[in-house]
This record gives C-alpha cells, structure tokens and sequence, in this order.
C-alpha cells in the first residue's frame, strides 16, 4: 500500500487545486501520484458530484459520550462513542452527506448514525435547495438509511454505480462530501482492500482506502476514477486503522436499499450452523462446525458438526465473523459453494441460503403507490413523523449495476 500523503486544506496539488477552484470542489485532504492525469479527478468531479448531497437530521444533534479537550487528535475522538441528544436553542444541528440512488423516486442512501436517532432529515442539494424526508428507513446492522424526498421538480441526479471487477489494491479511489452551505469535498487516495471486523459488531467487512473521512462526507460517496459508487463512506469504525478511511462496499448498499424501499426491512441469509473459533496453535484456517440444524440449508447440502468450513463462494474464512458476512447478504435460493475440510478429505459443497426469520416491521411497509405519486394531501411542508407518507417499493432493477 502507498503511503506517501500529501496533506492541504486548500490545494491537494497545484493542477488538483487548480482543478478544484474550478469546479467549486474543497479539498480535505489529497494523494497523487506522478504521472496521474489531471483529467481523471476533474471527470469523477463532473460526473459524481452532483449526486452527493447534504443530510441534515431534524431536532437532534449527535455528540460523544464524554467531552474532550480539543487537543484530542481525530484518531482518539473516532473512538469515543456518540449519543443523540435534542439540539439547544442557537446550537448548529449535526449533518453528514449522502448520495442519491434513484433520481425519480428521491432515494437517497446515507449513514444510519449521521441521522442520530431523528424521525427526519433535511436533504439539500447541489444548487442549495432543502427537502425534507417523506419516509426514513433504517438497518442498524449496516448502519445504512434510506431517506426518501419528494423529488419533483428537482432533476436530481443518481450516482452511476460499478461493476465488476472490483476495486484491486493500488487503485484510486475518490471519496466525495457535500457540507452544508460549502462546495463538496473532495479526498483522493489509493485502495488497500477489504477490512474485516473494522465496523465492530457488525460483521460487514469495509472497503479501505487512503482517503480522509470526517463529519462532513460521513454518509457520502466512494468513486472509482469512472466515477462510479463503489461505497458509501462511514466515520463509525472503532476498529479502523488511524489515517485510514472505509467504506460500505455498494453490493451490501445495493442489498440493503433494495430491501428497505421494497419490503421495509432487510432480507438476510442463514445456512442452519453454529460455529466455534480454532485455537491459533492448531495453525489451521477456517471455523468449526459445532452443530447442524436438522432442517435447514446446511443439513441439506451435506455439512456435519465436526467440519471445517475454509471458504466460501471462493473467499477463504478465518471467522465466524467472515462466514457471516458472506452469507448474510448472499443471494438467497441461490447455489453457493462452501469449501469444506472433514478429517483429510477437501469437499466442495453447494448451499442455497435461506431468509433468516424477521420481526414484524415498525412501522410496516405501507403498500404500494401508483409511480411518482404519493398519498392525496401530503406535502413535505406538513408531514409528521406520525403521518409517514405511503413509498412505492424501489425495485433491484432500478439500483442494479450499471455503467455509465
């Protein structure tokens, strides 16, 4: 991985800072390289930007647990944990960026946390105007929202997303902010790969990259140099490494936004087994299988208590965290091969994950409406958090990948 940093408030480099000025970008903090064409950063600019916008949470603002003097460096605060607490009178309110997914029905996708807890948010756009939520979804597992506003008479613009291969270790990737009232950030650096366990409890595993991620582009865009949504940029990584940035990788997005505006909740997968962690001194790689549900995808494909799974869909495992975050977002009825060791026999095996059973939504999914339409009457002005407006689902074809 490339370390070498080049750190500015107001010029990355001086044919990036020239690029920025130009195009109304402030620049956080930037990497280049010799030879990197100028017109790379200057065309992710032109064609991203203008689908990252700012999200503001209404009534609430998010702050650490404990206060800490200022000299604390960003590193330390990062580990602090944060609370939501109603905003005093004169306080500014807490805000983050997020990216638009879907222009005609108003889909933008953000950070869970950059809403802290509140029933709304006010979305502003490129050109300053504000829109305030008609409907907020939540997973608290992926930390992702989907915070739909009425999007007529806006033009918005989504985010073209990628498609594979995926991002590989040494390429560029641009991470992209909108603060309130300011110009977008803009933070280059080079893609080092996919961290696992660096989110804590949730067992994603992150996209990481040598970009700055701060309280301004939380909830914002990573772009390849095609400009293409690779994640969505997240600060809640106690695990991270310091001066690293991470990402949500967009096929987890991709899943999770889907599921959100088409049934309320997310769809998650299960295989039936119980797993235990190796001793590191047997110096074998994979997880135990403890136990096998009788009825379930496991038993049906073959696995026994007593295996050993080492990979799955071709990625070796090292965890039960690893086996999680593979198979919970795996499409579900779909064959997937898990790598299995029993004593000195390799066997490859095919599993179709099933739906992991889910509480009741609430409040559920309200049924669809006609395209582009919403409930007689409601109007952004005038919605309450009580009188949630009724979303048309978004279906996997409008935020299936697509290039641009």
């Amino acid at each position: 991985m490339i370390h070498r940093r080049i750190e500015a408030r107001f010029v990355v480099v001086t044919a990036v800072g020239a690029i920025a000025t130009a195009l109304g970008v402030a620049p956080a903090f930037g990497q280049v390289s010799e030879g990197l064409p100028s017109t790379g950063f200057r065309k992710v600019v032109e064609r991203a930007a203008p689908s990252v916008v700012t999200v503001r949470p209404v009534g609430l603002v998010e702050v650490p647990v404990v206060e800490l003097p200022l000299a604390v460096p960003d590193p330390v605060r990062a580990l602090i944990p944060r609370g939501a607490r109603r905003s005093r009178p004169g306080e500014p309110e807490t805000t983050g960026s997020g990216v638009v997914i879907d222009a005609e029905r108003g889909g933008v996708v953000t950070c869970d946390h950059v809403l802290a807890g509140a029933s709304q948010a006010i979305v502003i756009l490129p050109d300053g105007r504000e829109r305030p939520s008609r409907a907020i979804r939540r997973d608290l597992e992926t930390d992702l929202a989907l915070v739909v506003i009425d999007p007529r008479d806006l033009k918005l613009t989504a985010a073209g997303f990628a498609e594979p291969p995926a991002l590989a270790m040494g390429d560029w990737a641009i991470a992209i902010g909108r603060p309130p009232g300011a110009p977008v950030t803009l933070s280059a650096g080079v893609f080092s790969g996919e961290r696992e366990g660096a989110g804590g409890n949730r067992s994603v595993a992150l996209l990481e990259a040598d970009v700055r991620v701060q309280n301004v582009n939380r909830g914002g865009a990573l772009f390849d140099l095609q400009g293409r949504l690779r994640g969505v940029l997240t600060d809640a990584v106690p695990r991270g490494i310091a001066g690293q940035g991470y990402a949500i990788p967009w096929e987890i997005v991709k899943r999770v936004v889907h599921d959100l505006g088409e049934l309320g909740y997310v769809r998650r997968a299960y295989l039936g087994i119980q797993m235990g962690v190796l001793e590191p001194a047997t110096g074998v790689s994979g997880v135990l299988v403890q136990s096998v549900a009788d009825v379930g995808p496991a038993a049906e494909a073959g696995i026994r208590a007593g295996d050993l799974v080492t990979a799955i869909a071709g990625k070796p495992v090292v965890g039960p965290g690893a086996v999680r975050a593979l198979v919970e977002f795996a499409p579900i009825g779909e064959p997937l091969a898990v790598s299995v060791a029993r004593g000195e026999t390799r066997l490859e095996l095919t599993v179709k994950p099933r739906e992991t059973p889910h509480q009741p939504v609430t409040p559920p999914i309200l049924a669809p409406m006609p395209r582009g339409r919403f409930r007689s009457g409601d109007r952004p002005a005038t919605t309450r958090p009580s009188e949630e407006p009724q979303l048309e689902p978004i279906p996997d074809s409008r935020i299936a990948p697509r290039s641009r």
